[in-house]
């Protein structure tokens, strides 16, 4: 008997979220684009009491609050948005890891403190607004923002405090050094107030099914995934289940296509009817599903379009950067071409145009998610095949946002084109004038 390629490959389980474009996990620096007080993108503010001078009694930090830009401020900017559709009614599954903490430090930038003398008679005197750098060290879970993406809308905060240390200051020399010598290096309070961000499908239920896939990215999580999967699955209130995670497919001389499809199934095999819109991340291989074996592929992508239950109710989401280019590390729809979508694989999470953002297939896929929940709402009698029809049908051609198609048909490169909810509801109307 040929041995399972899952015991004789390589496996690697990355829960398909890419931070930095590096590897999954690990810590990570990201800043937050924040304004002097007059960010007219602020969806948040941080506020600071205020203190005296660490080593100047004399010299004081006045109080700040200061608006800033925290988290995405919408996950429509890149999908659209239609005023008749919420999602209101749809149970969107989210299967993901919510307990796995990945560590970040945030950069709160051009935070300007005003330098005050406590002069005679205990009167203050401003000298002059001065900028630092304040850090929060703190984690968040891949889950987290997935499901924010996806649908609902993220819970604000309201005077969290946060702990900070001053990470560098500016070189305003009409700052005393003794200024910038004296702010705060241990820990300092302060207060950060958020806005709720809204997902594609605000309006949605997001059920959190939390799964933890462990590190060794073999047989065992997909396993663990498999019955997550049918427990969604045989749940009849649940319209969409999204799957931000999986394995990619190695290379092994000698299987080939039928041999890894067999192999794939058999590790998640779906026996029950299906009448959910399953959205899946394509993975970030960097590498395109080869055709003749599979290799490069998220074995879970590649289990659900290759079986009859799950083929036609899947979509398989490939990322485009926040410029509308294919991104490099995501992997490409090579043998799923008929079942893959590209999509935005920014996750919004503290963008800055000068630091990094959490990217990955994992924030692409919730995207069509959301989009198919909005379509479920709109024609609730559609079955999800029909609703995975209508997105992939109306894909647009064109990928790079130039106005012209870049492919016609079906490709392996392109796959079946770019998420359009635009087309999508304008193909709708078309198809069932009558719902």
């Amino acid at each position: 008997m040929k041995p399972s390629p899952f015991k004789t490959r390589s496996w690697i389980l990355c829960g398909l979220v890419l931070l930095l474009l590096s590897a999954c996990g690990g810590s990570s620096t990201v800043s937050l684009d924040n304004g002097n007080g007059s960010n007219s993108n602020a969806n948040a503010t941080l506020a600071f009491d205020q203190v005296v001078h660490g080593s100047n009694a004399s010299m004081i930090y006045g109080a700040v609050s200061q608006g800033i830009e925290f988290g995405a401020r919408a996950h429509l900017s890149d999908v659209g948005a239609d005023a008749s559709v919420t999602g209101k009614g749809v149970t969107i599954a989210i299967i993901d890891d919510f307990v796995t903490a990945e560590s970040t430090r945030i950069l709160f930038p051009s935070i300007t403190r005003k330098s005050i003398s406590s002069g005679a008679g205990g009167t203050n005197t401003t000298l002059i607004n001065c900028t630092l750098t304040y850090q929060w060290d703190t984690t968040w879970t891949h889950g987290d923002l997935v499901a924010n993406i996806a649908g609902a809308s993220s819970t604000p905060w309201s005077a969290k405090s946060v702990n900070l240390q001053v990470a560098s200051v500016s070189n305003n020399p009409a700052c005393a050094s003794t200024f910038y010598a004296g702010a705060p290096s241990s820990t300092l309070l302060a207060q950060l107030n958020t806005n709720a961000v809204p997902g594609v499908a605000s309006g949605a239920k997001i059920l959190r099914d939390p799964v933890v896939l462990g590190t060794d990215g073999g047989t065992e999580a997909v396993v663990n995934v498999h019955g997550h999967l049918v427990n969604a699955l045989t749940d009849k209130t649940v319209g969409v289940i999204n799957l931000s995670l999986g394995a990619d497919i190695k290379a092994s001389t000698g299987d080939s296509l039928a041999d890894v499809i067999a192999e794939a199934t058999e590790k998640l095999p779906i026996s029950t009817s299906v009448n959910a819109v399953i959205t899946v991340a394509a993975g970030n291989s960097g590498l395109a599903c080869n055709q003749d074996n599979l290799a490069g592929c998220n074995v879970v992508a590649a289990a659900l379009v290759n079986q009859v239950p799950t083929a036609t109710s899947t979509i398989v989401v490939g990322a485009l950067t926040a410029g509308g280019k294919i991104a490099d590390y995501s992997t490409r729809p090579g043998s799923l071409m008929n079942r893959f979508i590209w999509a935005s694989g920014e996750s919004g999470f503290y963008p800055n145009a000068n630091g990094s953002n959490a990217q990955g297939t994992s924030f692409a896929a919730p995207r069509v998610a959301g989009v198919a929940a909005l379509l479920r709402q709109k024609y609730p009698s559609l079955t999800s095949s029909q609703i995975c029809d209508l997105i992939l049908d109306s894909a647009s051609k064109d990928i790079d946002n130039d106005g012209v198609g870049d492919f016609t048909g079906v490709s392996p490169i392109y796959g079946r084109g770019k998420l359009s909810l635009a087309n999508a509801l304008a193909l709708a109307a078309t198809r069932y004038p009558t719902l």
